[in-house]
């Protein structure tokens, strides 16, 4: 005498990245000028768990300053896949040459 007793069940995971991204600005600009100076620079961000990793700053790299101004960078790094962010700040002073 054989039984068949069949039972079945379905479960849905759902994985959830809450790493956040890892960015890293560089150490406060000083530049030393007399005349507004385009400043570059750079910032990366990464993360474990979602390789596509973007970074906006405002101002931009490439943005020209003015001699006697400091100016605060802010950064943001974004994640695509799961939306989860970080920033860091730095600033961008350009100090007049007084030689």
């Amino acid at each position: 005498m054989g039984f068949s007793n069949i039972a079945t069940c379905a479960q849905m995971v759902t994985v959830v990245n809450t790493n956040l991204p890892v960015i890293q600005c560089p150490s406060n600009i000083v530049v030393i000028s007399c005349v507004a100076t385009q400043v570059f620079y750079t910032v990366t961000a990464s993360n474990l768990c979602c390789t596509n990793v973007s970074v906006v700053c405002t101002p931009a790299s490439g943005t020209v300053f003015a001699p006697g101004t400091t100016t605060n960078v802010h950064c943001v790094a974004t994640e695509d896949c799961c939306s989860n962010t970080a920033s860091c700040d730095f600033t961008v002073a350009v100090v007049p040459d007084t030689t």
